[in-house]
């Protein structure tokens, strides 16, 4: 049982990765789309800020949940990066909703 106490919960650590790369991998996708960076399509670059601002967010927002639950029933390590994910993811959702209002209420007035 001591050999559990002492392992960090992979899922914990997986939500966190997660929601660390989701911003990262928008920025990117946002510079391709913008034609900064010409290389890509427009049609690769959406698809990406797709997965950046809405699955991955999502993502690590249920990874972050299973890993805050299954870490405090085994009292593994690992809350610490679960709970920091379900901020950061959560804000990133927020962030996604916040930026479709936007779009919405510009394209509408």
């Amino acid at each position: 049982m001591d050999e559990q106490k002492k392992r960090t919960n992979k899922l914990a650590v997986i939500g966190f990765i997660i929601s660390l790369a989701a911003p990262v991998l928008f920025g990117i996708s946002y510079l391709f789309y913008n034609n900064i960076i010409e290389t890509v399509s427009k049609h690769l670059a959406s698809y990406l800020i797709v997965a950046s601002a809405f699955i991955m967010p999502v993502a690590a927002l249920v990874f972050s949940i299973i890993g805050l639950i299954v870490s405090s029933k085994r009292k593994q390590k690992g809350k610490g990066f679960a709970i920091a994910s379900l901020i950061m993811s959560g804000l990133e959702i927020l962030g996604s909703f916040g930026g479709i209002f936007l779009l919405l209420s510009t394209a509408i007035f």
